[in-house]
């Protein structure tokens, strides 16, 4: 059985966070599902069907356009009322996933190829669209930004320089210790 049940949004988060996740704790075996982001009745139709087939969830979800405290709030609401048998803890990217994949200028000059100066991005969960910068900047070296994409630059990604640079990825590292113990 693995250990970490991780529900996510899409394939892009699916690809990255699996990898993310087996990372942050020490490589349990990790069991992802997707769910569009938003359908929280979805979500925790998925949580209590797959609780059985792990100890504990992530349930990661992108902020997007809202307040990450009140999505946060909410998803902890839902998951509290469902009564789930396992531990789950809630985590909202900021203002989404890719946020978290342009923190590392090294690994994005390793996966994309791009110069130096490009690569360096500051404070990139501030900007408004980081999968338009992420796709921009594939499209430079005549790339696209796929999922496999996302899975390398997160296998390449310094997570100190991600931790140093997104206060919400170190709400994901907070949230798979609580698990992880």
């Amino acid at each position: 059985m693995p250990d970490i049940g991780l529900l996510v949004d899409g394939e892009y988060d699916k690809a990255a966070l699996g990898v993310l996740d087996r990372r942050l704790s020490d490589g349990p075996r990790v069991r992802v599902r997707t769910v569009s982001r938003g359908s929280l009745h979805k979500a925790i139709r998925i949580l209590r069907v797959e609780q059985q087939n792990v100890n504990s969830f992530l349930w990661i979800t992108d902020a997007e356009q809202e307040d990450p405290n009140r999505r946060r709030r909410e998803m902890e609401r839902r998951v509290e009322e469902a009564s789930l048998g396992i531990p789950v803890e809630c985590v909202v990217a900021v203002p989404m996933l890719e946020a978290w994949l342009l923190a590392d200028p090294n690994a994005l000059r390793s996966v994309v190829g791009i110069s130096k100066r490009e690569a360096r991005i500051e404070q990139p969960e501030r900007l408004p669209g980081p999968k338009d910068r992420l796709e921009r900047l594939f499209s430079q070296t005549n790339q696209n930004y796929t999922p496999e994409a996302a899975r390398r630059i997160a296998t390449e990604l310094c997570i100190e320089a991600v931790s140093a640079q997104c206060p919400s990825f170190r709400q994901l590292q907070k949230a798979v210790g609580q698990i992880a113990r």
